[in-house]
């Protein structure tokens, strides 16, 4: 499975227009378009495509996951943090996640905080499922608030309750949708007070339950708008001091490292 994100410059020069490159070539034939499509044009589409949609190497993202995770567990280990139990578990499960992607780490020198409950419990969660307008998390204003931790906790669902199982799934459905027409401004938060570093933690817990539910469906357009999230709220996080938000995005970043690379060995077996 290659590692691309399956948005390119392509949504900006449509295939036709490629061809219209090609043809306007003296002595234009298939064979020769053929041989500039794959020789010159896809190549070049290829080269610039992050310009134009916000890629970033892999390879980038992964030196930073680890970088970040090692910077993280000094921090907590001389005790900068203070103790947040909920980021130490969330960071720990980054960590877990990095190595179970292959990513080379140092043996986690912390307490295990894996036991510690989610933000919100499955009550919780169905409640506000309940609560939502036409049942839907998505409108044009934007989506709802605590959309993220609600859904992810929402994953827990048992199979007998299959109501609220079709109501997620048309929901995660939307979500996709919103991302991939959206883009950059996808993910707007309606009657919104919160302050920009949970509006930042809660597009990373949507890219988390996409990852996850990538994982657990087999599902890669999931994947691939988990992806393109990570991708576009890199540069925010590039300088960013130890904080919430950071281990939420470095939990993200994981759980996409994961799923790439059980898919990919997957496909690979196949």
């Amino acid at each position: 499975m290659p590692r691309l994100r399956l948005t390119t410059i392509h949504e900006h020069v449509p295939e036709s227009n490629i061809g219209a490159l090609v043809a306007i070539c003296p002595g234009h034939n298939n064979k020769r378009e053929d041989m500039l499509r794959q020789k010159i044009i896809e190549p070049l589409l290829q080269a610039v495509s992050p310009i134009f949609d916000g890629t970033i190497e892999p390879l980038t993202l992964q030196l930073y996951l680890i970088d970040q995770i090692k910077r993280c567990i000094r921090d907590f280990s001389l005790d900068r943090w203070g103790h947040d139990a909920a980021i130490l578990r969330d960071l720990e499960r980054a960590y877990h996640n990095a190595a179970l992607a292959g990513l080379e780490l140092p043996i986690w020198p912390l307490s295990s905080y894996n036991e510690v409950p989610s933000k919100f419990s499955l009550d919780e969660a169905n409640t506000w499922s309940e609560a939502l307008p036409k049942g839907l998390c998505v409108s044009r204003a934007g989506i709802a608030p605590k959309t993220g931790a609600m859904m992810l906790s929402l994953l827990d669902l048992p199979p007998s309750e299959t109501q609220r199982l079709k109501q997620f799934n048309r929901n995660i459905e939307g979500l996709m949708r919103h991302v991939e027409v959206r883009r950059k401004d996808a993910l707007l938060i309606v009657r919104n007070d919160q302050t920009r570093a949970e509006d930042w933690s809660e597009k990373h817990a949507i890219s988390i339950l996409f990852s996850r539910w990538s994982r657990e469906q087999r599902d890669v357009r999931f994947l691939n708008s988990a992806l393109k999230l990570n991708d576009w709220a890199h540069h925010t996080h590039l300088k960013c001091s130890p904080s919430r938000a950071l281990v939420d995005y470095l939990l993200a970043l994981s759980e996409a490292e994961r799923t790439f690379v059980e898919m990919e060995l997957e496909n690979e077996c196949a």
